[in-house]
């Protein structure tokens, strides 16, 4: 829905949200219907309601000043506080996206803080961080602890992308070295205990406190111990156990509305680079790997190549490819990919919706 509005200037730089670090921030100094901040010479980011209780802004959109549009953002539902950076190209931006709400029991209000990574011109979230304390470096790639999380698509791999029929994409698929690693995977809580003792620390709900209190017999996850040393802690009751991985040391929990977060307990790296291991598939050589997850509101999907002993993602097709599947299909995103094999190391043939074919060129 397209809406003229009226932006609002009044702003103030204040503190962000979280523990991040303090980035470009405004806020309206009123706080009474809406909430504007300019992004950019072109855009600018509008709520359009706020929660006097909670605290935070909600339903945010962004404004294209160029063609005085109003786009609501996709898949951006939990609240904002003041947490922004912009990339320095202008065409993404890392917004807080936090959940608060009181437990069912008693009055204690649970807090977990999250970074929403938004495509300004595609308005919709294409990344979900628990960690926004890195960087934009000066190719607007997102890097955290020297490493890049968020490879901008206009530095990404160069490829070609094209339709084709069933008859060929199951004609080239029975031709094809289809290379498939059948990992070995618990999904038995009290056998990953066992295999996880010293990685992860589990816990249990008090009743009375609805808080989570360490707890060997527990089924949340209070904290992950990296064998690196690095740690993630969770203080409220949301992080259960679904998966894990002994192969690749990949550990798989799930929050509510099946937020996932998947870590590789050795290497340190985390849900944007490890990807779901089921969702995986090998190029011939393994060079290349397709690979992926589910957010808890959309799939994300992207290619990855082995530099060293780690595979990096080279292309997201959440998002980097959308232009060109548009030509061929309209506005239908980048999801529900129901087949994948590799033809070669070069060429990755995928279905769409079990009707719509494609094949897509590494150049």
């Amino acid at each position: 829905m397209r809406n003229a509005i009226i932006i609002l200037s009044a702003f103030v730089l204040i503190a962000s949200s979280c523990g991040q670090a303090t980035k470009k921030q405004a806020i309206n100094e009123n706080k009474k219907d809406t909430h504007f901040i300019k992004l950019s010479e072109t855009h600018g980011l509008l709520f359009m309601r706020y929660d006097n209780e909670l605290k935070l802004w909600y339903e945010p959109y962004i404004i294209d000043f160029r063609n005085n549009d109003t786009l609501k953002i996709e898949a951006c539902t939990y609240g904002f506080d003041s947490f922004v950076n912009i990339s320095p190209d202008g065409k993404y931006v890392f917004i807080d996206n936090i959940v608060k709400q009181y437990e069912e029991r008693g009055d204690s209000l649970r807090v977990v803080c999250f970074c929403a990574l938004i495509d300004i011109a595609e308005t919709k979230v294409i990344a979900m961080h628990s960690d926004c304390s890195g960087k934009w470096d000066k190719n607007s790639n997102w890097v955290e602890n020297g490493e890049i999380r968020f490879w901008n698509p206009n530095n990404q791999r160069l490829f070609d992308i094209k339709k084709i029929d069933s008859v060929t994409y199951f004609a080239l698929k029975e031709k094809a070295n289809i290379q498939e690693i059948a990992l070995e995977k618990t999904t038995d809580l009290e056998q990953a205990k066992k295999l996880l003792k010293g990685q992860v620390i589990w816990g249990k709900l008090n009743e009375d406190t609805y808080e989570l209190v360490k707890d060997e017999r527990g089924e949340y996850v209070c904290k992950i111990v990296f064998r690196n040393g690095k740690t993630i802690s969770y203080d409220y009751p949301e992080f259960r156990f679904v998966a894990y991985f002994p192969q690749e040391d990949v550990l798989f929990i799930e929050g509510e509305h099946a937020f996932p977060v998947i870590c590789n307990l050795t290497t340190g790296e985390e849900t944007n680079d490890v990807g779901d291991p089921d969702y995986r598939h090998y190029s011939p050589s393994k060079r290349y790997r397709f690979n992926g997850y589910y957010s808890g509101q959309v799939d994300f999907y992207f290619i990855q190549e082995k530099l060293g002993e780690k595979y990096k993602t080279i292309i997201n097709l959440d998002y980097s490819s959308g232009s060109k599947l548009q030509k061929l299909m309209g506005s239908v995103p980048v999801e529900y990919i129901s087949d994948v094999f590799w033809q070669n190391d070069t060429i990755l043939n995928f279905v769409m919706e079990e009707k719509f074919y494609y094949q897509l060129i590494l150049k």
